[in-house]
This record gives structure tokens, sequence and C-alpha cells, in this order.
């Protein structure tokens, strides 16, 4: 009895050892992406804090969902990464333009500027992330009328999880950045929402967005503060 007793007591401290471990381990990775996200967006002078805002917004508009937790971890640090790629691209390419017309050179930025999804991708492709992860990296510029890229992919066969975090990115884009119309408020980027619908968008992301909308605000203002 004393030595399995002495075998058990050895046997729960190696538990707790390796639970402590596993638990440093997890917290320095996830100090590791934040940090790299925060280095991903010093590499675009409009986009500062940009994939911590649009890890937030995922965050709600996941848990506005019945997704398992393997799914909300793998959307949050999918959205701390989804600009990673850009971190290869030459300065050049880091301006996308949504209204190129007929000018070469911009058209030529905005293929390079397309990379950054692909790049971003193969850069993690081997690593064991939770499902959605990679998705959102790769496929969060997918758009549901199949205009999107690197793809095209259409409707349901964009991933869940790059379905969460490209509506993210895009109403955080459009508080800060803007588009070709201009910096929007946060009443004139859920109206923009609202009419990609269908579109741009999955109809029922887009109503989820709307009722999660205030306190979606709230925490972007919180993260501000």
């Amino acid at each position: 009895l004393q030595f399995f007793g002495t075998k058990a007591i050895r046997l729960h401290q190696a538990i707790q050892e390796e639970r402590e471990y596993s638990s440093n381990v997890e917290d320095s990775l996830f100090q590791f992406m934040s940090s790299l996200s925060a280095l991903t967006d010093l590499r675009d002078a409009y986009c500062q804090s940009h994939s911590q805002r649009v890890a937030a917004i995922a965050d709600i508009l996941a848990g506005a969902f019945e997704l398992g937790e393997e799914l909300k971890n793998g959307i949050h640090v999918g959205a701390c990464l989804h600009d990673s790629g850009k971190m290869a691209l030459p300065d050049v390419a880091m301006y996308y333009a949504d209204n190129p017309d007929n000018d070469a050179d911009i058209k030529e930025c905005n293929e390079l500027y397309k990379q950054h999804t692909l790049l971003g991708y193969e850069n993690f492709s081997a690593m064991p992330f939770p499902d959605g992860v990679l998705e959102a990296i790769q496929y969060h510029h997918e758009m549901w009328d199949g205009s999107g890229f690197p793809n095209g992919l259409k409707g349901k066969a964009i991933p869940w999880a790059a379905q969460i975090v490209g509506l993210a990115d895009y109403y955080e884009r459009l508080l800060t950045k803007g588009d070709a119309h201009g910096v929007c408020t946060q009443e004139a980027a859920l109206q923009r929402i609202k009419k990609g619908a269908g579109t741009l968008f999955d109809p029922e992301l887009v109503k989820r967005f709307e009722l999660e909308f205030g306190k979606i605000n709230v925490k972007l203002e919180s993260l501000s503060d």
C-alpha cells in the first residue's frame, strides 16, 4: 500500500507539472501570436491595432452561433493572424485600391496585395492549429457571390471561420481605413454591410452582426480607451 501510495503521489505531481507546462506553453503561444499580429499591423500605417480589433469583433460574432470551443478558439487565432502574410509583401503592395480604373501600376499592386492570404497560409500550414485558423487566414477575402479572392469561393463553400473573420475585417476597415467613399461612421458601416447581404456576406451572418452591433461597438470603444 505504501509503495502504491508513493507511486500515486508521484503520478499526481507529474500530472500537475505537465498541466503547468502545458499552460505555460499555451500562454507563450498566445503572447507570440499577439506580438506577431501587432508587428503585422505596423506594416500598414492605417491599421494600428487592426488585428486585435478584428479578433474582438470575430469573438462576439462566433459567440452568437452554436460553435464548438475549438472552432471559436480557431476563429480568434485566425483573426489575430489573418493579415500575417503582409509581412512578406513589398511596401508598394501594402495599399490596396478599391477602384484602380485603368491604372496598370495600381492593378499590379492590387495583384501583389492579394497574395497576402496565400503567403499567410503557407507560413503556418505546417502548424497544428485548431480548426478554423488556416481557413480564416487563407479565405477571409472571399465573398458570398464569388467575387472575392484568392479562389473565388462562393456561398457555403467559404469556411465559416473565414466568413466571420472576413466580416469582422470589413467592418473594422470601414471604421478606420475606409474605402473609395471614405471612412464610415458606425451606422454608415452597418448600412454598407446590410447592403452587402447576399452579395458580399451570408445574409444570416449579417443578421447576427446587426443583433450584436451594439455589443461590438462597446467592445471596440473599450479597446480604443
